[in-house]
């Protein structure tokens, strides 16, 4: 995501949410887990107005590129 500072509330209380949903950092503005997001965290993006400023991707498999 990339909220910016002027929503300085908006965005510590989604990185508050991720962390409690198991989430970690893997740099800034990124962050992984291994599990859905619970649908409350959509709609709090939606209360918060932020559903335009994050995106969220969603990879099924695992693994390391193979060049044959």
């Amino acid at each position: 995501f990339d909220i910016p500072e002027q929503e300085r509330k908006k965005r510590d209380q989604i990185r508050s949410e991720l962390i409690c949903a198991d989430f970690k950092q893997l740099q800034k503005s990124v962050w992984i887990g291994y599990h859905p997001l619970p649908e409350d965290f959509v709609l709090l993006l939606d209360a918060l107005r932020l559903k335009g400023k994050v995106h969220i991707f969603s990879i099924r498999n695992e693994g390391t590129i193979v060049d044959d």
